[in-house]
């Protein structure tokens, strides 16, 4: 009698839950926006507007990959800009995108230096 064959383990599908997570996150991340607005497309297609109470520079931001937002969180400026780079998110201005950011350097400073506890949780 044969032993029974041994199969790789099949790949599961990733968590639906994390990725709402993520993508909530990302509308969450609104918040921040006090001058400027961002049109923000997600991966399922939906388009939102983010906006300050302030006037300010205009962009849009096409996010690719949820995981995204956890690179910019772990890693900061150097983790959303390797994400641009792997094509996680584009845009069809990263002038106007860089010009929002610095219109709200303040609010976004913490998050832009990255939290070294979260490098762990996010790759």
């Amino acid at each position: 009698m044969n032993p029974p064959a041994i199969r790789a383990p099949a790949r599961l599908p990733a968590r639906p839950a994390a990725r709402e997570r993520r993508l909530r996150l990302a509308l969450g991340l609104g918040r921040l926006i006090r001058r400027g607005t961002l049109a923000l497309e997600l991966p399922d297609g939906s388009r939102h507007l983010l906006g300050g109470a302030e006037p300010g520079p205009q962009a849009r931001v096409i996010l690719r990959a949820p995981h995204a937002l956890g690179r910019m969180l772990a890693g900061g400026s150097l983790g959303l800009a390797e994400a641009y780079l792997d094509g996680s998110w584009e845009s069809p201005d990263l002038r106007a995108v860089m010009a929002l950011a610095a219109a709200n350097e303040e609010e976004w400073a913490a998050l832009l230096r990255g939290r070294r506890w979260m490098r762990a949780l996010a790759l």
